[in-house]
């Protein structure tokens, strides 16, 4: 009997040296990003799937669901403070509905350029939103995906702030965005983005405004024929984790999880650059017109709103003008 037993301690010795990792614990966390799979952002949550799952040796395993099929960034946020759901990728413009001091991001020309919002994210100012993040129930495991400059889409060309003059400006339902616009003289509609390109071609809309990597993929540019480089917003987009599921990881895998999010940022910003000057080509090969303005008359007509928005409680009194000596 002791022979057999020593026999079979053997073979179980055997069998944990020769599978290695087989028997390892395995992590499942579920991803959620709000665009269509197969974009630019689907394609940087499957880069961080790919290097989580090289980097842990296939412990980390990451779910990704696009096209919000997990909800809304709230609803996925929430998700994320229960544990339900491990991580979200996104436009952390969205984090000032939890912390908000982050809703300074949404603000037309609060930012001179994507270098100065990049320093801002790095600043004890940000650090400071982070740590209020995280008594929420939420980490940042990276924040420097970007998008490219917001311009304003339209059927007629804008060269200054006065064509944009009664135009109906098609938004979604933000109030810094609709004040922000209204200040420029627009009317504003509200629209959904699944209906924009409708919207266009119906005239509900005479305008709108995005990312300039939107345009051509959504095929606004058919529509609305006028790309007018209004360069109003810049914007950040990183990996958010709900600390409920980080805290459960083992801290090899934290690590290696990090080393994700940044590939994956990586591999996102790379994707922009590479859509800047793709998407200008095919635009203009489209028959549509690029409109480069001087950005400055459009900065003076909106900056005045900042006050209002300050006492309104949209951010802290005085955040706005600290982010300006950001240098």
């Amino acid at each position: 009997m002791k022979t057999k037993l020593l026999i079979g301690a053997l073979v179980v010795t055997m069998i944990f040296s020769l599978t290695g990792t087989v028997l390892a614990k395995k992590y499942v966390l579920k991803l959620g990003i709000l665009s269509a799979a197969g974009g630019l952002e689907d394609q940087a949550a499957q880069k961080i799937a790919a290097v989580a799952a090289e980097k842990s040796g296939g412990q980390l395993e990451v779910q990704v669901f696009p096209a919000a099929q997990l909800g809304n960034f709230i609803s996925q946020m929430e998700s994320l403070a229960m544990g339900t759901q491990a991580m979200l990728w996104g436009d952390l413009g969205w984090l000032g509905n939890f912390v908000k001091d982050y809703q300074i991001q949404i603000m037309p020309y609060a930012f001179r350029s994507q270098a100065h919002l990049d320093k801002f994210m790095d600043s004890q100012l940000a650090l400071d939103l982070e740590k209020q993040l995280e008594g929420k129930g939420y980490l940042l495991l990276s924040k420097h995906a970007y998008q490219l400059p917001k311009v304003t889409v339209s059927k007629k060309p804008i060269f200054s702030p006065d064509d944009l003059e009664g135009i109906k400006m098609r938004l979604p339902e933000w109030p810094i965005a609709m004040k922000a616009w209204e200040a420029l003289g627009t009317n504003v509609t509200i629209v959904s983005w699944g209906e924009v390109y409708l919207a266009l071609a119906q005239g509900v809309a005479d305008a709108m405004e995005c990312g300039f990597e939107f345009i051509y993929p959504a095929k606004f540019n058919e529509v609305a024929k006028y790309i007018t480089r209004t360069n109003h917003l810049f914007g950040c987009r990183g990996a958010i984790i709900g600390k409920v599921s980080y805290d459960k990881l083992p801290a090899e895998m934290q690590t290696a999880l990090k080393e994700a999010c940044l590939a994956g940022e990586k591999h996102y910003n790379t994707l922009v650059e590479q859509a800047r000057v793709e998407h200008t080509k095919k635009i203009l090969a489209s028959g549509a017109n690029i409109i480069e303005v001087n950005t400055i008359p459009f900065m003076e007509k909106v900056l005045p709103i900042v006050d209002t928005l300050e006492d309104e409680g949209f951010w802290s009194k005085g955040f706005y003008q600290k982010i300006q000596e950001i240098k």
